[in-house]
């Protein structure tokens, strides 16, 4: 069986190519999937073309709404208002891609889910219009997104509404982070009472999503994925990166000139100030980074550009350029730097980073700037302007120790007011940190960006988080199908490894049954009373898979099988080998006939047959069990996932 799987990023060609890294590990990934991207047109360049944008590949495709689509908007609409104008383009494109999937007469495949990334989470009405699973692609890290879940639990289960925090000085205790944060590093959106009623519906609607996707890495984020694998009424959470774009186009000559320029200083010698699509400051502040720079005595590449008037940052609108560097930077700074410094207004920030001459980057603290410089080895100096940006840098400089500090509740998005002007002694002091080349900052960001390598490497957590997510994919498809057939012919398995298998599984009495976090497969063979009170006990007491902890699914089977059941199971799980463990020791062996454990690098699969009714012994015999499983097992894999098939 093919599918297909609709991806809606955020508009913009950094956005689109971002979504399209991720998209192809997908489809690497199993070549039954292929993908279409519907392209949103950026809102301010109604005159673009498709011509800027990748070109579209076997299994991945670009569907451009035209700029011509577009209604005529008011320049000072908000970014969501935007995107929800775009709602009516998107269900046209779905409709046109529904009817051509189903009657491609070489290649029919089934329209499957769709995908949204997080500002286009509107788009979710389109799916259920649809008929469609929608899953989300969050581009922030998994520990933003539990502030979001846990601030919306606060408001709508125990009435606290976090805007009261505001120009307080109070911490707030985070489930997906180690320690409490500070009510000054939250983001804007969370303390202004205009704002906060739209995060919140934001996070209801992410709850109600199959699954999400989100751009890290388990290794940098294990307090975040520890929350999400608990029973919290969250979906299931996939770290699968990091997803970067870094393809460079050396053709362009502002590019050459840049490198050229990099070629000739030494080695980590040189910070990179750059800012973001959004970023810009004042002429004042300006002045004060310029006196910071020239004081520090380091090379510098620094991106500037003249902020955007504060009441148009929330429409999106990108900041511009000064026109005359000797006007707005201190006086003769331009030639008493000329030798150890470079301005520039637009940056090719992978580019930049990539080049063994950058030793530390001053940055806004988005989380794909994050991403890249972990993934290059560069420390990083936080300065925040918008958005989770102050979140971020609290988690960075606090939490995982990869980052300086110049102000990390710095914020300049008009939703509070603006920060006061961050001082010359401020950002001096962050980039003399932020440069020391032995330092201790300077190692652990060497080993988190190994760590970052291997993450999406075969074996890797971020390819097991990937695999596992397009699982998730095909067993909704199932689910609705309600064909166990289906199942076994989709991973290549014949239906002969079961017992009866065409009689019971081909019915309609089988079921495949989706929960949070559980997967729940069953028969009409196994009454239903047994099947609830055993789940409920096991989930529910403290021998569940959360005292193993990280991040895991946990699967309870009920069924008929033969003994190819390696082969079966192996089939569930992408065809990672198992190998076969019958328990030996008197303790275990004698808790059942027929007990036996398969494992593999990521999965532990306890299978118990005969069940029966004897629900009661199983229950109480499986602290043995998982005792065994552990104490051959520690340490457990961060995405270790524990599977329990009961066979009667």
């Amino acid at each position: 069986m093919k599918i297909e799987l609709v991806f809606i990023p955020s508009p913009g060609i950094n956005n689109v190519r971002a979504t399209a890294a991720m998209v192809k590990l997908l489809v690497n990934s199993d070549d039954r999937l292929s993908v279409t991207l519907v392209v949103i047109p950026e809102r301010f360049s109604p005159g673009g073309t498709s011509s800027v944008y990748p070109e579209s590949e076997s299994r991945l495709r670009y569907y451009h709404l035209h700029a011509g689509d577009q209604s005529t908007h008011d320049q000072d609409q908000t970014y969501m208002s935007y995107i929800e104008s775009q709602k009516p383009h998107v269900r046209n494109a779905v409709s046109k891609l529904a009817h051509e999937v189903s009657t491609h007469p070489e290649s029919p495949r089934r329209l499957a889910g769709m995908v949204v990334e997080f500002f286009c989470t509107p788009m979710i009405d389109v799916a259920d219009e649809f008929g469609l699973p929608a899953y989300t692609y969050f581009t922030s890290n998994a520990s933003y997104l539990g502030l979001m879940f846990h601030v919306q639990h606060l408001h709508d289960q125990e009435h606290f509404d976090v805007t009261k925090l505001r120009d307080s000085d109070a911490e707030l205790d985070v489930p997906s982070l180690t320690r409490p944060l500070p009510a000054t590093c939250l983001p804007s959106v969370m303390l202004s009472k205009d704002w906060f009623p739209n995060l919140l519906r934001r996070a209801r609607i992410l709850r109600g999503t199959k699954g999400i996707l989100v751009n890290s890495v388990a290794e940098i984020e294990p307090q975040a994925l520890k929350f999400f694998s608990g029973w919290n009424g969250t979906p299931p959470l996939y770290a699968v990166g990091p997803i970067l774009d870094l393809q460079t186009d050396s053709g362009d000559e502002k590019r050459r000139e840049i490198l050229r320029w990099l070629d000739e200083q030494p080695p980590r010698s040189v910070l990179f100030l750059c800012f973001g699509r959004m970023g810009g400051f004042s002429e004042k502040q300006a002045r004060e980074m310029a006196v910071a720079l020239e004081r520090s005595g380091h090379r510098f590449l620094w991106s500037l550009r003249r902020a955007a008037p504060a009441e148009k940052i929330m429409t999106g609108a990108p900041p511009g350029e000064f026109t005359n560097l000797d006007a707005v930077l201190p006086e003769g700074f331009l030639d008493r730097t000329a030798k150890i410094g470079k301005i520039i207004t637009w940056a090719p920030q992978v580019t930049v980073l990539a080049h063994p001459a950058v030793g530390g980057f001053v940055t806004h603290c988005g989380w794909n700037s994050i991403l890249e410089s972990l993934w290059f080895g560069v420390p990083i100096a936080a300065w925040p302007i918008y958005a989770e940006q102050q979140f971020n840098a609290f988690r960075m400089v606090e939490e995982v120790g990869v980052t300086a500090e110049i102000r990390k509740d710095y914020r300049r998005d008009n939703l509070l007011g603006e920060s006061e002007m961050v001082t010359a002694e401020e950002i001096e002091r962050g980039i003399n940190c932020v440069m020391e080349q032995d330092s201790e900052m300077r190692k652990r960001v060497k080993e988190m960006s190994d760590k970052f390598h291997i993450a999406p490497m075969d074996g890797g957590s971020s390819t097991h988080a990937m695999r596992n997510s397009l699982g998730i994919v095909l067993l909704d498809i199932l689910e609705e199908s309600n064909s166990a057939t289906e199942l076994l012919r989709s991973r290549g398995h014949m239906t002969r490894c079961f017992r009866g298998a065409r009689s019971s599984f081909g019915s309609s009495s089988f079921c495949i049954r989706y929960r949070t976090r559980c997967h729940y497969w069953r028969t009409a063979t196994c009454r239903s009373f047994v099947y609830h009170e055993l789940v409920s006990r096991f989930v529910s007491s403290s021998l569940g898979f959360r005292e193993l902890d990280s991040s895991r699914d946990f699967c309870v089977a009920f069924g008929r099988t033969e003994k190819p059941l390696i082969m079966t199971l192996s089939s569930l799980f992408f065809n990672e080998k198992f190998s076969s463990l019958v328990l030996s020791k008197p303790s275990a062996s004698s808790v059942l006939n027929g007990t036996s454990v398969l494992v593999n690098e990521f999965n532990i699969v306890i299978v118990i047959e005969e069940l029966e009714d004897r629900y009661e012994m199983v229950y109480h015999q499986l602290e043995i069990l998982l005792g065994y499983v552990r104490d051959g097992r520690e340490p457990l894999p961060s995405n270790t996932g524990l599977y329990l098939a009961l066979l009667s």
